[in-house]
């Protein structure tokens, strides 16, 4: 299991727990537990599959498209290319946290916008690898996919914030700063070889039909969300188990 893997693992261990809690608070915390785990090992992949994954990819990709895109990925250029990204897309993530967090604190106190992070990390990238990922940013189409996350984060912030100001800067920010905090942050992992395979993979007609359903996985996160929690209640009643 990776880090990464871990970690969602613990994060939906902790988000069932809560559902435990809120709707079957009859449980004890050794049953809730036990539970949580015995779904998680045994039923989750299986739901993920059949009542998640299946539906959506049906609806864009043939299984013909599959197998070229799962026999792209397991060549070793395919290999490098994931091992490449997977690391640098976690370097996105925590770079552009912390940006939005500045844009959101520099409207708090009135104070001056610090881009000083963004240059830092774009500074070093010659031109020929910022023109290669202009091309690969746009085959990635990273902000359609971006864009369900960015309005479930606005929505969250819209019910526990009055400034609207705030959280116009906080969408205008994610959207402003995605390009050139990803770009500085692929500089130091991935490869212009890299760049090149992943653009000819999305631009291939299997990669296009594959990255359709994965923009509609990632403009639905909160029908995702929800899919989860229903397929947890959904096996905890096949047991016996009814919400209080």
């Amino acid at each position: 299991m990776t880090d990464n893997s871990s970690t969602d693992h613990e994060k939906m261990k902790t988000t069932l727990q809560t559902i435990n809690k809120t709707q079957f608070s009859h449980l004890s915390l050794s049953q809730s537990d036990k539970l949580v785990d015995e779904y998680l090992n045994n039923q989750f992949d299986i739901d993920m599959y059949e009542k998640v994954l299946v539906p959506i990819f049906q609806r864009h990709a043939s299984e013909e498209d599959l197998k070229q895109q799962i026999a792209l990925m397991k060549s070793d250029a395919g290999k490098l290319y994931t091992e490449h990204t997977n690391a640098a897309s976690a370097a996105v993530g925590m770079a552009l946290a912390m940006t939005v967090m500045s844009t959101v604190m520099s409207e708090l106190t009135e104070g001056k916008e610090d881009n000083s992070a963004i240059d830092e990390l774009t500074k070093d990238c010659p031109k020929s690898y910022k023109e290669l990922f202009d091309k690969y940013y746009a085959a990635s189409k990273m902000e359609q996919m971006m864009g369900g996350i960015m309005t479930s984060l606005v929505s969250a912030m819209s019910e526990k914030m009055d400034d609207k100001n705030i959280i116009e800067k906080f969408a205008k920010s994610m959207k402003e700063n995605l390009q050139p905090i990803t770009m500085g942050c692929f500089h130091e992992t991935v490869t212009e070889d890299d760049l090149n395979f992943g653009i000819k993979a999305m631009n291939s007609p299997a990669g296009q039909h594959v990255q359709a359903a994965t923009i509609e996985m990632s403009n639905d996160i909160i029908g995702l969300g929800t899919s989860i929690i229903t397929n947890y209640t959904v096996w905890l009643k096949s047991k016996g188990i009814k919400a209080q």
